[in-house]
């Protein structure tokens, strides 16, 4: 547990410390799960229902699929949006795959 915290501490820099602390609880996503769009829609959209409900700030998320740019398959697109300011959050395979 403290080495997954540490690490999620670490990654927040660059990610959205909500959307880490959900991925722990997410299905792991592999090669061939990031090339199944109908599959990947499905993850993101229940990613994003667990996002919605663990937000304490009133921040509201959205996620969508897009084709990868540097590798075949999709990238999977968070959208946080706090009071009138949108980030976004793109994880591509490079995230996913060692």
């Amino acid at each position: 547990h403290l080495a997954v915290m540490a690490l999620i501490q670490r990654l927040s820099r660059r990610y959205d410390t909500v959307l880490l602390e959900q991925l722990v609880y997410s299905p792991v996503l592999d090669e061939q799960r990031l090339r199944d769009a109908a599959g990947l829609q499905e993850w993101a959209e229940n990613l994003c229902v667990r996002l919605n409900a663990g937000s304490v700030d009133r921040s509201i998320y959205e996620t969508a699929i897009e084709r990868a740019e540097e590798s075949e398959g999709y990238d999977v697109m968070v959208i946080r949006h706090t009071h009138s300011m949108a980030r976004r959050i793109r994880l591509n395979a490079d995230f996913w795959l060692p």
